[in-house]
């Protein structure tokens, strides 16, 4: 049968947070660059810039498409469910779904929703084998209706030559409408087994990663059309320290001025030393996490985190000695997890001059290790489905009980977590205006007065004066995200 055009919608995105709808959207430009080298014409519609229902099926009688295709994320799932129903009644195009929250839910993603198809994990060769007519009895990795059922295929082997997957331009994207900062994936799947972690489920535990040569190809291809602003989205950049080692020296030869460079993502402690952190310095590395999970060692590992709380300390303290902007997450609630054990990640949390600290509700997704664990052990909130919908991980109230930690004790230590992030935040800003003297510590203090703080995260929504604010933040090295 195959498909002529395609057209991918980004689905609405209801977040606070204005980071996660002014980015571009990195999967969805390697599904639109893949698509392009195919000479498969497609498009696509960032409903989270664009939320109105009437846009969308104006394009889709413009573009005239023959395959649509939804992103899903766990979030706010149900809104892009509704949409892809919408569509499918309206128009009678066939659909498609992708997504993280496709590749863990699989099957029920797909009765949920109604779609056509359904693509799990990496989603490029699996969509461009469907655009190209091969029989879908055949397309690795996809789900398809047959029969009145759903047919569910093998998982896809895992992408080893990722220079062959070319790196998204965003021809299909209005530039001006997102932040100008280019997220850049350099690698993908993670070996390791924290128990709360969708990323085997999604990408698969394989780690697979684009030669240093091609990373700096696409830095340069943006370097060249006056981007500084970059921010690498892997979850395990730092895994191989010899590879980061080329990258920065790379980056160093070509003398990329005024570059900027974030790991925002997170590090694994464990994979950082002294000299591969200074390498990161030199080439324009400024802002990373690194993922704790935890102050107690314990807790360290019942999640499997395979790391030691020491490794992690020396790398934190390495870390903010040396100049970065430092930010810690921890997960809050997990295996054993005791109101004492959660007073420990506070303490490390204010230990050292980093610039954010993040209290994660840890969420058990499904088909996860600590959702199996929760079965057993702990009890689920009654309305859990709906909570996964509505609930952004760093928000709202728990979803779950153990023993250890009632679903009060939960809320309350969040509620103090939540507020111990802006008294780090807060000691951030005043370390970095404190070069400004008096003036900057009153103008840190205001920018923390309660109405005037809204004032300014309101306007942070607004295109014209996100750009202004990053640009006089930049002058004092405060990054935009920490506050």
């Amino acid at each position: 049968m195959g498909f002529k055009r395609f057209l991918l919608v980004i689905s609405p995105f209801y977040s606070q947070n204005v980071a996660y709808w002014t980015v571009f959207p990195a999967g969805a430009g390697y599904i639109s660059e893949y698509l392009e080298k195919n000479r498969i014409e497609n498009d696509i519609i960032d409903m989270r810039l664009e939320q109105s229902e009437e846009r969308l099926f104006k394009r889709i009688e413009e573009f005239k498409p023959d395959l649509i295709g939804f992103q899903i994320l766990t979030y706010r799932y149900d809104v892009a469910f509704n949409l892809v129903k919408n569509v499918m009644k309206k128009t009678g195009i066939k659909t498609i779904i992708g997504g993280p929250h496709v590749s863990s839910e699989k099957l029920d993603a797909m009765r949920e929703s109604g779609a056509d198809f359904g693509a799990k994990g990496e989603g490029e060769i699996t969509l461009l084998e469907l655009m190209q007519g091969k029989n879908p009895a055949h397309i690795n990795s996809l789900m398809y209706k047959h029969d009145k059922g759903i047919k569910e295929n093998s998982d896809r082997p895992p992408n080893h030559n990722l220079d062959n997957v070319p790196f998204p331009r965003y021809l299909k994207f209005s530039l001006e409408k997102y932040d100008k900062l280019i997220p850049i994936v350099t690698s993908r799947g993670c070996p390791y087994n924290c128990t709360f972690c969708t990323v085997k489920l999604t990408m698969g535990k394989t780690f697979r990663y684009r030669s240093p040569e091609n990373v700096i190809k696409e830095l340069d291809y943006w370097y060249k059309k006056g981007y500084r602003k970059f921010h690498v989205l892997d979850d395990n950049f730092t895994l191989f320290p010899d590879r980061v080692s080329k990258i920065c020296d790379m980056i160093i030869k070509n003398k990329y001025i005024g570059i900027d460079l974030g790991l925002p993502n997170g590090v694994r402690a464990d994979k950082l030393d002294e000299n591969v952190l200074k390498r990161m310095k030199k080439a324009g590395f400024a802002l990373f996490g690194i993922g704790v999970e935890s102050g107690n060692e314990e807790i360290l590992k019942n999640v499997n985190k395979g790391e030691s709380l020491d490794s992690i300390e020396k790398a934190i303290d390495m870390s903010t000695k040396l100049g970065f902007d430092v930010e810690l997450f921890f997960t809050v609630g997990n295996q054993g997890e005791t109101k004492e054990t959660v007073r420990e990640s506070f303490a490390l949390a204010l230990k050292y001059p980093v610039a954010d600290v993040k209290f994660y509700n840890v969420v058990p997704f499904p088909n996860t290790e600590l959702n199996a664990w929760i079965k057993k052990h702990g009890k689920f909130r009654k309305d859990f489905r709906k909570a996964l919908i509505f609930q952004e991980a760093y928000k709202g109230e728990p979803f779950f009980s153990t023993k250890e930690l009632s679903f009060n004790d939960r809320i309350f230590l969040l509620d103090d977590a939540r507020k111990l992030r802006e008294f780090v935040l807060k000691k951030n800003m005043e370390r970095k205006l404190g070069r400004l003297g008096y003036f900057g510590k009153m103008l840190s203090r205001i920018f923390y007065i309660g109405f005037v703080n809204k004032l300014i995260k309101d306007a942070y929504t607004k295109p014209f004066a996100r750009r202004l604010m990053q640009s006089f933040m930049n002058i004092f090295g405060f990054n935009v995200r920490h506050f």
